[in-house]
């Protein structure tokens, strides 16, 4: 429907009858009976009367100027003839001008339209006004002019919505806390996954138009608009996102109780768990609330919003600035619990391999004494990188340093080992190809570089089981010798290990004795999740745990050089461990090794524990924890154990999410034996881990370290992997600026 302005108000009466003007000539539907005249025989005799208000209907087209009226006359005489210049003005600028010549007897309707850049030029349609000038030409007769009706017609506006004022706030209800001032970006004050916070949103109606019933989104970009996630949907498909719409403190689809914007004159809804609908009033302000998880936010980075309304993306009105958040700094981000930082040089390496991180109890990092060490495989060659820092609480991690090796790809298998032998540090590192070949490269540490032995050594699995199937089995046990150990394939069903001849610092320590085997009914074929941990008991002595996919069982066997392979104990009460959900420690004293693992019955999650007695060779059940896991049977989540100087166990697990996703690393303590008692979680709040996600760790008899990896070629933004790391203090915090990558605990030793 168009819009008619008009008359509302006389500005200039002239010699024209009968006053006031306006009030004659303001019909909707004009009345012919009721009409005003200028003098008789005018001369340029002009009357100028205002339009009622409308907001400027944001179109060039459709702007058009109509004026009833007609020649009135009387006496004899050759008839008169009355010309009407009609103008519109805006204020005192003339808009538009016609000349209607000659006007007729009898009262008729004419008009004239603007042009586009006529109808541009007005800049305020509240100021509008109508002037006619009424002027004999000719003839003898009395004539004058008689008007019953003015009116300008301007098209329906249409809806135009802008974004206009926004803040953030600390999630709650009613009246918030703010993170910054309105229209100013705040910094997160800590937490890569803060937790949730909300935003406030002004959206302000232009067109003079209502909208009624539309779904509105959001979406975050964090590179200046190149790269944009909807967060709108947590359905699953945005696993990856940086932050999502989260379930807040209010209830999602209410209306919001209490306006906390400035100029926000209407009351939308809190969008907290789902797609919602808004209606914006012709001209109104509409305040809504966005609650995010900020599930995995990168620190010192600047996040952009934009939102949409019907599939639209909302401008932002002139003068105004876009919705923006910037993610804490690395120094800020410290909690009672801990502390987290990115690993510099590792965030976004180039080819990184997303699962170098996978199933914890594949080392792939060690402290020398003096530094933390981390490795990963490189996927772009057949490389594995490392790098090391020698504090946690100052420096940086540097440039990755590289080792070559045959055959080897992206997935494949590895495992490192670190052992001190009269005074020198060894590094072993191993790695399997898609065959039943694995390789070896020795080296010896000095400070920050690692001197590699020229010669890489090939290792031929003793049973004909691919090697790259889940991490080797490998360790160095108190005699200083170097153990392997897997499981054969369908045609042998061993499980085996093999000791060396030398010891570690020996030149011949790649040279192995006969392999240990024992042949076991229930081995399938090796597949991904088909593994096997050794742990370290005495000089020649080593603990086999092995888990097969195809028996769901996860099982040890104790192996000694003189003796063999003992007999097989499975350590699950159920059908169905979990394949890699599981974690192995040996206490301090020598005396114990704890087996933390998943077991999985018709989609329900538990955590079980069992205590291996070393002196006694036997297995029994400890306490349980309660461990709030939820996951179904194809989860790549981790469990880590480890042995505190403290003399407790402490176990790191990570929780699942909504969407498939972990938002939390956990741990407890438990104070040993299997009658013993397990503390309260703490949690780590500053990571989300989740399917594909890895946990790992590197331990000293101080400091334990927990690596953990997130991200790979699905990541939103992020485009490669991201490493990165936590330093949970039972004591004071310790502060940064943090190096990259990892997670310290205190009171922790595992015996490699």
């Amino acid at each position: 429907m168009p819009n008619f302005q008009r008359p509302d108000g006389s500005v200039s009466d002239g010699n024209w009858t009968s006053t006031p003007l306006w009030e004659k000539i303001d019909d909707a539907i004009p009345n012919d009976t009721e009409s005003v005249q200028s003098e008789n025989d005018p001369s340029n005799d002009i009357m100028e009367v205002s339009l009622t208000d409308l907001t400027d209907p944001a179109i060039s087209t459709g702007h058009i100027v109509r004026i009833r009226m007609e020649k009135g006359q009387s006496g004899g005489g050759q008839p008169g003839t009355v010309n009407a210049i009609v103008d519109l003005y805006q204020g005192t600028t003339l808009i538009a001008t016609n000349t209607f010549s000659a006007v007729a007897n009898g009262l008729a309707t004419f008009s004239f339209t603007l042009s586009s850049g006529e109808a541009d030029n007005i800049t305020d349609y509240d100021a509008l006004r109508v002037r006619v000038d009424a002027d004999k030409s000719a003839g003898a007769r009395t004539s004058w002019l008689e008007v019953s009706g003015i009116e300008f017609e301007t098209p329906s506006g249409a809806f135009v919505v802008e974004q206009v004022g926004w803040r953030w706030f600390e999630d709650g209800t009613g009246s918030l806390t703010a993170l910054a001032a309105e229209n100013t970006k705040p910094t997160l004050p800590g937490a890569e996954n803060y937790g949730v916070i909300r935003v406030r949103i002004e959206l302000e109606e232009t067109g003079g138009v209502a909208d009624t019933n539309k779904i509105v989104k959001i979406q975050y970009s964090g590179d200046a608009g190149t790269t944009n996630a909807d967060m709108s949907l947590d359905d699953g498909s945005n696993d990856d996102f940086h932050m999502v719409i989260a379930d807040g403190a209010d209830t999602a689809g209410n209306t919001i109780s209490s306006r906390l914007l400035a100029n926000t004159t209407e009351s939308g809804k809190y969008h907290e768990t789902q797609v919602l609908v808004e209606s914006l009033l012709a001209n109104g302000n509409l305040e809504i609330d966005f609650a995010f998880w900020t599930r995995c936010v990168v620190p010192d980075r600047d996040y952009q919003f934009r939102v949409f309304w019907d599939g639209a993306e909302v401008p932002v009105k002139s003068g105004s600035s876009a919705i923006q958040l910037r993610g804490s700094t690395h120094a800020t981000r410290q909690y009672t619990n801990g502390v987290l930082n990115s690993i510099t040089g590792i965030d976004g390496e180039s080819g990184a391999e997303p699962d170098v991180y996978g199933f914890g109890h594949g080392r792939k990092g060690f402290y020398d004494g003096a530094r933390w060490w981390t490795f990963y495989v490189d996927s772009s060659s057949t490389l594995v990188s490392y790098k090391s820092t020698a504090s946690l609480t100052s420096g940086g991690w540097g440039t990755a340093s590289t080792r070559s090796f045959t055959n080897i790809s992206a997935n494949d298998a590895m495992n490192v080992v670190f052992k001190e032998i009269g005074g020198t540090k060894y590094v072993l590192l191993f790695v399997g190809d898609s065959s039943t070949q694995g390789y070896f490269r020795r080296g010896t540490i000095s400070g920050s570089v690692i001197t590699w032995d020229s010669t890489e050594r090939t290792y031929t699995n003793p049973h004909d089981s691919e090697v790259n199937d889940g991490p080797p089995g490998l360790c160095v046990d108190d005699g200083d010798f170097l153990w392997v150990g897997g499981k054969g394939d369908t045609a042998s069903n061993e499980i085996w290990a093999q000791r060396s001849t030398n010891t570690l610092d020996n030149a011949t320590y790649h040279t192995f004795n006969t392999a240990k085997s024992a042949s076991e009914s229930g081995l399938t074929t090796a597949g991904s999740y088909d593994q096997c941990e050794l742990i370290p008991l005495a000089s020649s002595e080593v603990l086999v745990v092995y888990y097969d996919e195809g028996n769901t069982n996860l099982r040890a066997r104790k192996c000694t050089e003189s003796g063999g392979m003992g007999s097989p104990v499975t350590i699950n009460t159920s059908t169905h461990a979990h394949s890699h959900d599981w974690g192995l420690a040996r206490d301090v004293g020598g005396n114990e090794v704890y087996c933390l693992y998943g077991d999985v019955v018709a989609n329900t999650y538990n955590t079980l524990l069992h205590v291996y007695n070393i002196s006694g060779d036997s297995w029994a059940a400890g306490t349980n924890p309660s461990i709030d896991k939820s996951i179904d049977n194809t989860a790549n989540d981790g469990i880590i154990a480890h042995w505190g100087d403290d003399d407790l166990l402490r176990v790191f697990y990570t929780i699942t999410g909504t969407s498939n996703r972990d938002t939390t690393i956990r741990y407890k303590d438990y104070d040993g034996g299997t009658g013993g008692t397990w503390s309260g979680t703490t949690d780590i709040p500053a990571v989300e881990v989740g399917n594909g996600d890895q946990l790992n760790q590197v331990v000293d008899g101080a400091n334990a370290v927990i690596l953990i990896e997130r991200g790979g070629t699905n990541e939103v933004i992020e485009s490669n992997i991201v490493l990165e790391y936590y330093v949970v203090e039972t004591a004071a915090p310790v502060t940064g600026p943090f190096p990259p990558g990892f997670l310290r605990l205190p009171h922790t030793s595992v015996r490699m």
